[in-house]
């Protein structure tokens, strides 16, 4: 997995890890996200969800960052509505922040649409992210005694992030495949004016090979 670093004076982030995904009849597993189906019916599913949130910083990861306190990424939890029609899938999801990290919520509506081949599928979509104030600040802001000459204090209200991406599959063998994922955040005015942000734009994308038992 490899994204771009919003934020200013760090590098970019690298990471190699293994994924578990589990399709049950009730309980699933899909790499840092897990839940279980209230309701499993036609094209229509409700469920609760959790998942992690990786994101956040070391104040040793840029010098500009320095006398800022560490972000951490955190577990959130809570409900995810999907519908599959003719035109694709809809689904929105609500999370809250359940380790009291940045104590606040998230709502994500989502479009996406699958064109299935033999042995290859790809995916489109996009996305409108909601977050609230204290997501955003834990993440993005500055507080009173961070502040210095070169970054002052700064508080962002309630933000839309819009994102779009694609995710493919291809299966070139009866178990294997190879699957990956790439998407690009556009943040909020608000948010990209922060003193500690250099840029409004985020990429990320990542490239695996999957075994299915």
């Amino acid at each position: 997995m490899i994204s771009t670093n919003p934020y200013r004076g760090a590098d970019r982030k690298i990471l190699a890890l293994p994924l578990l995904a589990y399709e049950g009849e009730r309980f699933f597993v899909r790499g840092t996200n897990g839940g279980y189906h209230l309701v499993k019916q036609n094209n229509f599913t409700l469920s609760l969800l959790s998942t992690y949130r990786m994101a956040g910083y070391d104040s040793g990861d840029s010098d500009f960052l320095r006398g800022m306190a560490d972000r951490d990424g955190t577990l959130e939890a809570g409900l995810q509505v999907s519908l599959a029609t003719d035109l694709g899938r809809f689904s929105a999801t609500l999370l809250s922040d359940v380790l009291d990290e940045h104590n606040g919520h998230e709502a994500k509506l989502t479009f996406s649409k699958s064109f299935p081949l033999q042995h290859f599928f790809v995916s489109p979509f996009v996305s409108a992210i909601w977050q609230s104030s204290q997501l955003v600040n834990y993440y993005y802001g500055v507080r009173s005694v961070e502040a210095s000459i070169a970054r002052p204090a700064y508080q962002v209200d309630s933000s839309v992030l819009v994102q779009f991406g694609l995710m493919a599959n291809y299966l070139f063998r009866e178990h294997w495949s190879v699957s990956g994922r790439i998407a690009v955040t556009r943040l909020a005015d608000k948010i990209s004016k922060s003193p500690i942000v250099e840029d409004n734009l985020v990429t990320s994308a990542y490239v695996g090979i999957g075994y299915q038992f």
